[in-house]
């Protein structure tokens, strides 16, 4: 996703907007919820930062803290059949929509799985922590209204805290970035075991 010439970036913001356009007539949309999907009490849970890497978070606003709450779900998803959970959320200017997409059978059980979005950065949690997936789940991820005026494009990726407790990029199929209307679009990042994962314009 480094160095997107013109075609791959309006094949990017065709992208967005055909992700936009199925979100909002998907029946797992927020719009919509799924069946058993449901929305927890916010939880004040301190999480502490990784070692090695510096991570440059992308905060919702880039300044000070105003969410102040951490929005969870959890959903039932039975191994033969996979699923999907998703979180939206606003912020004055800025909205967030994300959906895991786990594919059938890429766990060794049923669970219940647990997705957090922070309050201050746009950085993602899930659980049951050592959940395992083969194949890998997928993560999309569509921000609309950031302050990227410090933010190159070609910096701007998704890591996650591998097992040693550092942060690693992460492997997706497309990032898109327009600076101006302040979009990120994130298609298919792959997610092989439950971690933390964070945006960051390094």
């Amino acid at each position: 996703m480094k160095g997107l010439g013109e075609t791959t970036r309006i094949v990017g913001i065709i992208s967005i907007i055909l992700f936009v356009v199925l979100s909002a007539c998907s029946e797992n949309t927020p719009l919509t919820p799924a069946g058993n999907e449901q929305e927890i009490q916010p939880q004040n849970v301190e999480i502490a930062p990784p070692a090695g890497k510096e991570i440059n978070f992308i905060t919702w606003n880039n300044g000070p803290k105003t969410l102040n709450k951490k929005t969870k779900k959890k959903k039932w998803i039975r191994r033969r059949r996979g699923g999907k959970i998703s979180i939206s959320a606003k912020n004055g200017d800025v909205k967030i929509f994300t959906r895991l997409k786990i594919p059938r059978n890429s766990i060794n059980k049923s669970s219940e799985v647990a997705m957090e979005l922070d309050d201050e950065v746009i950085d993602l949690t899930f659980g049951p922590s050592g959940t395992t997936f083969n194949p890998p789940a997928r993560l999309n991820l569509l921000i609309r209204g950031l302050d990227l005026s410090d933010a190159d494009p070609e910096n701007v990726n998704l890591y996650y805290v591998n097992p040693n407790g550092n942060w690693e990029l992460m492997e997706s199929e497309q990032i898109s970035v327009n600076i101006n209307d302040g979009i990120i679009y994130i298609r298919n990042a792959l997610i092989r075991h439950f971690s933390r994962y964070a945006l960051s314009k390094d």
